[in-house]
């Protein structure tokens, strides 16, 4: 019986030898392969809900995927178990967040996001609306996990209430996930994105939020960072959506902690969580750029 990765083979007609796997870190999570196109990173969506957003995404990420900085995808079709696609192999180090030019390589690299977006892709910008609006179903995960999880959101929901945002803009490509291990730093000090299965469309300042979250939550980047990525957001969409970005990004992290983590590790992470709430706002004061629309 053929293997997975000979059925792989099959349907993407791109050969695929000396496979090994990866794990952790900069390219984790996958298969890494030699072909005729150099190293290739062959990733597996088992699940068929996002298995399914993988494959309307594929024809459009290679599309334009000249335009921005993303790793190139070189094939994605239907599996039995799911989906898969071909992403090129990255050579370089992951993020380091504390590395000022690493932090402006990003913003450099986000800014070319604008405008690539596409409305038969996912959209991040209504689902980052929903929940923190409380509509959402991620929002519910949150609240009703515990009492000090119900705290967390009605926080949040007062935050974004103040801040005032009334839409977000969904004309750009936006990553979905952008961790600092999906983002390797080449030799010539460019930023590239990596594990990108979660793309859709929405507004380029939801992966800079998404970061500027992992930083605060993690506590191990130095304020200049998150306050680079704060003014970068600013610059991008304006204080008001870019707090609702952060506190977006924010809900949708505990919302996976709060499914998949037992009470007391979700509740520790609610109290680092607790962190972005504490500093957005005085983050985006201090950027001292325009609160633009765009």
């Amino acid at each position: 019986m053929p293997s997975l990765l000979d059925r792989i083979v099959e349907l993407s007609g791109l050969p695929l030898t000396d496979a090994r796997p990866l794990s952790g870190g900069e390219q984790g999570g996958a298969t890494l392969a030699a072909s005729p196109a150099g190293p290739v990173v062959v990733k597996v969506q088992r699940d068929p809900t996002k298995a399914a957003r993988l494959l309307a995404a594929a024809p459009i990420v290679m599309a334009s995927q000249s335009r921005w900085p993303i790793a190139r995808w070189l094939a994605a079709a239907p599996l039995p178990c799911g989906a898969f696609y071909l992403q090129e192999y990255v050579p370089g180090t992951s993020l380091d967040t504390a590395e000022a030019s690493n932090v402006e390589a990003v913003i450099a690299a986000n800014a070319r996001q604008y405008g690539l977006g596409n409305g038969e892709l996912f959209d991040h910008s209504a689902q980052v609306v929903a929940v923190t609006s409380g509509q959402h179903a991620w929002f519910e995960d949150v609240a009703r996990r515990s009492r000090i999880g119900a705290a967390f959101a009605e926080r949040a929901l007062a935050l974004v209430a103040s801040a005032g945002a009334t839409s977000l803009p969904n004309n750009d490509i936006v990553h979905g996930d952008l961790s600092a291990s999906n983002i390797i730093i080449n030799r010539h000090g460019d930023a590239r994105f990596i594990d990108s299965e979660s793309v859709g469309c929405g507004h380029r300042a939801l992966d800079l939020a998404d970061l500027y979250r992992q930083c605060a939550t993690g506590g191990y980047a130095p304020a200049s960072t998150l306050n680079r990525l704060a003014a970068a957001g600013v610059r991008s969409a304006g204080v008001p959506r870019f707090i609702t970005c952060v506190v977006g990004a924010t809900l949708n992290n505990l919302a996976w902690h709060a499914v998949n983590r037992a009470l007391d590790e979700y509740e520790w992470m609610c109290s680092r969580a607790q962190r972005v709430l504490d500093r957005i706002q005085d983050d985006c004061a201090d950027t001292g750029a325009p609160a633009s629309s765009r």
